[in-house]
């Protein structure tokens, strides 16, 4: 119940009035809730809002504002009553299928839609590509079959027909454009939403209620394939498909007859194409197995690094048992987190299907396009940064890319826009970029607004960035009117969220009509990071080395007080704040003595700082501990870290230690 609630409680959040996506989103998650109903008066009330999100998605409401405003009161009675009575436990539903069987099915469905979205997007640029079409019958048809061994007839019958549809297509008779092909995008789309039914039936034990819009979308799918006036199938192509010679077994193309469509080269990169065996692993294992390699890791430094040790002869067999020791345990630990690195290349087909989704109802032509799908990251950072993605390239085709096509040609451009997704490794870290070729930013339309509510003063300098920083504020939008997509100010701001939760940043350049670019910083993995180790008193702190930008020794005349208060570190005629970490981090017994104390200088977010340490103890990588609920959202700590000696250590948060310093400035 608790995790449904969440999920209901964050599908409110992301959602927008007049987003037909976010409502379905917010109606799915209530008929998750309707099972679990802990009292009647709890099932009332979803019933309730479940009328309310209906009466949105028809546009019978009158009054669509206040309907909102009553949804977003109406989740907040369901957390109270949830809170107030506990949840009750689901009636146990039985299954005459195995639990694992059902699982698997679910991932082996999840696997065959995922790619049938790449496929169909392939061949909505180019309607003869008789691989894809082969591919999307192949992929309905494996599914149809293992639905209907397990009575999940909704499934079966929907992918029956589909395989209907592209059996007809294969053969010639109906082309895959218009709305032959929506259709098979919206039955990929609703085979989804039934995969994900099946699986929360497999967690509650309760059988959601049937998709009311199936019945509609089978009548649909039967009219594109009904024969027309003269007697053929739907629009047939001038250049009919040739028919496919076999079953769903057959091979794609022979040596004797390849198609026109498959340049030479691609057949002979199939031809060198080896496949690997892979093995399914439960994800609650593979983070187990993660966390005691980091665990081992921690205990082999001690050991190595132990006094007892460095006693011995430095060329004894056991000085060189654990120097093998040493590099075995170094070689698993990358290994290790090699496990939890994935391609990110299905999110960047999840973010091709929105793209192409989001350019169809805004009426604008885009060309979308890839590069860096092979790069590997933490699958945990995949599953987090997809949310601000999703943000990001709503605001790129809605507010990035020119409606009319004239203005774009008039400005030099093609007609048509271009979004690029990329992603690339640069100084440790990956690099996730948005780009697109539209208006751009326009800073004085920015300041305007910001001006207008008070964020900024009227004259107020402020560089060009500290412009761009200003649109991700909460609420914060120059849009003259609020749209299905964007317009409330709340997208840029949860991208912003998102990113920083995963220790990373957002950048943005951006030239006025030529477009802009969206730049995010993330770490490679969430579970270990390089750090610089220093000492402040008799206390250690590790400083990420993706936030520092050089090490200064300060001489004389380089550090100043600004107004008798702060103090500032000058560096090469720029001025840098100064904080000292046994002041900022009350940490005693810190060395008065500046001469020998080294500065760190880092950096976030644009701003630059420069902390005043007692020693600098080397560079290392460093295995990120938790420090539990107690020290959870301390400011300017972000974890902990067991050094090689034993002893605790802190991990700072760059970001986190500014916010707090400027914080009590602006209080002193």
């Amino acid at each position: 119940m608790k995790e449904k609630l969440d999920r209901l409680s964050e599908a409110f959040v992301l959602a927008e009035l007049g987003d037909p996506l976010a409502l379905k989103d917010l109606r799915r998650c209530l008929d998750e809730l309707l099972p679990e109903a802990p009292e009647p008066r709890f099932a009332e009330a979803v019933a309730a809002l479940a009328r309310r999100i209906d009466g949105l998605l028809s546009g019978r409401d009158a009054e669509p504002a206040r309907s909102w405003e009553a949804v977003e009161k109406g989740i907040h009675e369901l957390l109270e009553l949830a809170a107030a009575g506990g949840p009750a436990e689901a009636p146990p539903v039985p299954r005459e299928f195995d639990a694992e069987i059902l699982g698997g099915f679910v991932l082996e469905a999840r696997e065959h839609l995922d790619a049938a979205d790449v496929q169909l997007l392939a061949l909505e640029s180019d309607a003869s590509n008789l691989d894809a079409i082969h591919f999307l019958f192949r992929a309905f048809h494996t599914i149809k079959g293992a639905a209907g061994c397990l009575d999940l007839a909704a499934m079966q019958a929907l992918a029956h027909e589909t395989e209907n549809l592209l059996e007809v297509a294969r053969r010639g008779g109906i082309a895959m454009v218009d709305r032959a092909i929506d259709v098979v995008f919206e039955a990929v789309d609703a085979m989804k939403r039934l995969t994900d039914d099946v699986e929360a039936s497999l967690k509650s034990g309760a059988i959601r209620p049937a998709d009311q819009g199936l019945d509609e979308l089978i009548v649909r799918i039967r009219e594109t394939v009904a024969p027309n006036e003269d007697g053929r199938a739907g629009q047939v192509p001038a250049s009919p498909l040739p028919p496919a010679r076999g079953a769903d077994k057959e091979p794609l193309h022979s040596e004797e007859d390849p198609p026109s469509s498959v340049p030479d080269s691609s057949r002979r990169s199939r031809e060198t194409v080896s496949v690997k065996e892979s093995v399914r692993v439960d994800a609650d294992r593979l983070d187990r197995l993660v966390d005691l390699i980091g665990e081992l890791v921690i205990a082999e430094s001690m050991v190595s690094q132990s006094n007892d040790l460095r006693s011995l002869s430095p060329g004894g067999v056991l000085s060189k048992s654990v120097t093998q020791l040493d590099k075995i345990t170094r070689e698993l630990q990358e290994m290790g987190m090699s496990l939890r690195m994935v391609p990110v290349r299905p999110l960047f087909q999840k973010m091709a299907r929105l793209a192409r989704d989001l350019s169809r109802k805004l009426g604008k032509p885009v060309e979308f396009a890839t590069s860096g799908e092979e790069i590997e990251i933490d699958k945990t950072i995949v599953n987090c940064v997809a949310d601000a993605l999703v943000h990001i390239l709503r605001n790129a085709l809605d507010h990035g890319i020119e409606k009319d096509a004239a203005d774009r040609r008039r400005a030099g451009k093609p007609a048509a826009g271009r979004v690029e997704l990329r992603a690339l490794h640069r100084e440790g870290c990956i690099v996730i970029e948005v780009q697109d070729d539209g208006r751009g930013l326009d800073p004085e339309a920015i300041v305007a607004k910001a001006v207008e509510k008070g964020i900024v003063r009227k004259g107020e300098g402020l560089s060009e960035q500290d412009i761009f920083k200003l649109i991700f504020l909460p609420g914060f939008s120059t849009a003259a009117a609020v749209t299905e997509l964007s317009g409330r100010g709340v997208g840029l701001d949860v991208a912003r969220t998102s990113v920083e939760a995963l220790r990373g940043r957002i950048e943005v350049q951006s030239r006025r009509g030529q477009g802009t670019t969206f730049r995010l910083r993330l770490p490679l993995t969430l579970a270990i990071i390089d750090g610089m180790v220093i000492r402040a008193g008799r206390e250690r702190y590790v400083v990420p080395t993706l936030s520092i930008t050089r090490l200064v020794r300060p001489g004389p005349g380089q550090r100043a007080t600004l107004m008798d208060r702060e103090e500032m570190l000058s560096l090469q005629d720029e001025l840098v704040p100064l904080f000292r970490l046994g002041h900022l981090l009350e940490v005693s017994e810190t060395a008065d003595d500046a001469g020998s104390q080294v500065a760190v200088v880092v950096e976030d977010g644009g701003r630059r700082a420069a902390l005043m340490a007692d020693e600098v103890l080397g560079q290392q990588q460093i295995v990120i501990k938790s420090l539990g609920m107690d020290l959870e959202g301390v400011p300017g700590i972000s974890g902990g870290v067991i050094l090689p000696d034993g002893q605790v250590g802190l991990i700072l948060d760059v970001n986190g230690l500014l916010e707090h310093r400027a914080a009590a400035g602006s209080r002193a």
